[in-house]
């Protein structure tokens, strides 16, 4: 903040933009934590774990990246949200862009304008959590009661 001040740069722009990324980084914090957990219930071993968080997000990202690239072709704003709703990485995007009035930082996912999109990856982001915490409990009392 101190060189958007002495450069005469709007402080309140980057003070709200600061603000908006770490809220981004907090939701992102819980979804893949969430994520993590139900994937290291769900196998065996350690190494396994590690290795399925890394292909489970991997794979979410490449088949987001396709359908981005689809949507951005055919200009169609609908495929391109529901895309970015399967992967947590693009969703927190799409949710930031609505929640804060900011740029999304990918060129291919267009900016969230409309309040019903930024509700759509409000429940997107409740989802990520929620599904993965469900798997978890599951999971969890299943063990338990062997």
């Amino acid at each position: 903040m101190g060189v958007a001040i002495s450069s005469d740069l709007p402080v309140g722009q980057h003070t709200k933009a600061y603000l908006a990324a770490l809220a981004g980084m907090a939701i992102l914090a819980v979804m893949l934590a969430a994520i993590s957990a139900m994937v290291s219930a769900l196998t065996t071993r350690t190494g396994l774990s590690v290795t399925g968080v890394i292909v489970t997000l991997m794979i979410t990202s490449g088949m987001v990246t396709a359908l981005l690239g689809i949507a951005y072709e055919n200009v169609n704003e609908t495929l391109a949200f529901v895309a970015a709703a399967l992967n947590p990485f693009t969703a927190v995007a799409a949710l930031v862009s609505g929640l804060f009035d900011q740029p999304t930082p990918i060129e291919l996912l267009p900016r969230v304008t409309t309040p019903g999109w930024t509700l759509f990856f409000v429940v997107v982001a409740a989802a990520w959590v929620l599904v993965p915490t469900a798997i978890l409990l599951a999971r969890t009392r299943k063990a338990a009661s062997l």
